[in-house]
């Protein structure tokens, strides 16, 4: 597989067995904590796993973090990433922001960078606060957290 240009548009040309592999299989044998919703993969409670296909039926996947578990998110995509590498034991480039990098760069360090203008901009909107939850369900969790009537409603099932 790799990156081609058509009409001024980037697209991934080539075959790739990916669509095909288990993901779900592979990944709950590899110590990941798995809840599948419509045709995404929700890994340890914090990173969106999607494999789609295009029309010239290459694959790839899209890796999803929050904002509210930054740091969680990256660890977890890295963790992510190298266990990918390891089970297809290809080469493959990684895609951030539209800057493709190779698998042996600090990956991590990429996205730290590529997202710090946005992790900043969602700190001073939210402000500084810690919700493990995958990007789909942000809004969802963050809307319960701050309703008063849900507070009260856990103070009594705590106790």
């Amino acid at each position: 597989m790799r990156l081609c240009h058509e009409n001024n548009i980037r697209i991934i040309c080539g075959k790739s067995d990916i669509f095909e592999t288990d993901w779900e299989a592979i990944l709950s044998t590899g110590g990941y904590s798995i809840c599948k919703i419509e045709s995404c993969l929700i890994l340890n409670d914090c990173v969106e796993m999607q494999i789609l296909r295009n029309r010239e039926s290459s694959s790839y996947i899209i890796l999803s973090g929050c904002l509210s578990c930054f740091n969680e998110s990256v660890k977890e995509m890295c963790s992510l990433i190298d266990y990918i590498s390891n089970v297809v034991n290809k080469d493959f480039k990684i895609d951030v922001l539209g800057n493709i990098y190779e698998l042996n760069e600090n990956i991590s360090s990429v996205i730290y960078d590529a997202y710090r203008e946005k992790h900043s901009a969602f700190k001073h909107t939210f402000g500084n606060i810690k919700l493990r939850v995958p990007p789909s369900r942000f809004y969802k969790d963050y809307k319960k957290m701050k309703n008063p009537f849900h507070k009260i409603i856990s103070i009594f099932r705590k106790g």
